[in-house]
């Protein structure tokens, strides 16, 4: 199933050397860099311990949002990542939803950093601001590396998601959409 999601599709070239002043969600900024290494990165659960969802909940300051009504169901683990938040994964599609306060300042901002093949799309309809990143690059965050896959980021009200996975982004896009926020 095909689905129109983008407001504006940019290919990242090398012409344009940062994205951070076009592409800030949140607290997280994507940046240009000239190549992607990311085979002998951790991915986000490298680390993260598991908690019960009375704890995500406390994490976040309100419940987790509610998922067995949507295309991916329960989440088979819920994840508290050194990073902080809370990580929600599901082993169909490799798909995990990440999910943290707004509010990080200074050494605290996360960036995506990906190389010339990747796409950052700006996504309407979905929160306050959001954008999709199509292609492996790397989450940098201020505790560590880690190699990221195809990702759907956005906003609302004063949390960040990060909803990432395998399945094409249009998939993705509306399963973000779907999410009872």
């Amino acid at each position: 199933m095909l689905v129109a999601v983008a407001l504006s599709a940019v290919v990242v070239s090398p012409v344009r050397r940062t994205l951070a002043d076009w592409f800030s969600i949140g607290q997280t900024e994507v940046r240009l860099v000239g190549a992607v290494d990311r085979d002998e990165l951790p991915e986000l659960q490298v680390g993260a311990v598991e908690i019960t969802a009375d704890d995500a909940a406390r994490r976040l300051g309100r419940p987790l949002p509610a998922t067995d009504d949507t295309q991916l169901g329960a989440p088979g683990a819920l994840l508290a990542p050194p990073e902080g938040g809370v990580l929600l994964v599901w082993p169909t599609g490799a798909t995990t939803l990440w999910i943290q306060p707004v509010g990080l300042q200074g050494a605290d901002l996360y960036s995506k950093l990906v190389d010339t093949g990747a796409t950052v799309t700006l996504v309407d309809d979905l929160g306050e601001s959001a954008l999709s990143i199509i292609g492996d690059h790397i989450l940098r965050t201020p505790q560590r590396l880690l190699a990221a896959d195809t990702v759907v980021l956005w906003t609302t009200d004063d949390l960040e998601y990060r909803l990432e996975s395998n399945v094409e982004v249009g998939e993705m896009v509306t399963i973000a959409r779907s999410l009872d926020l």
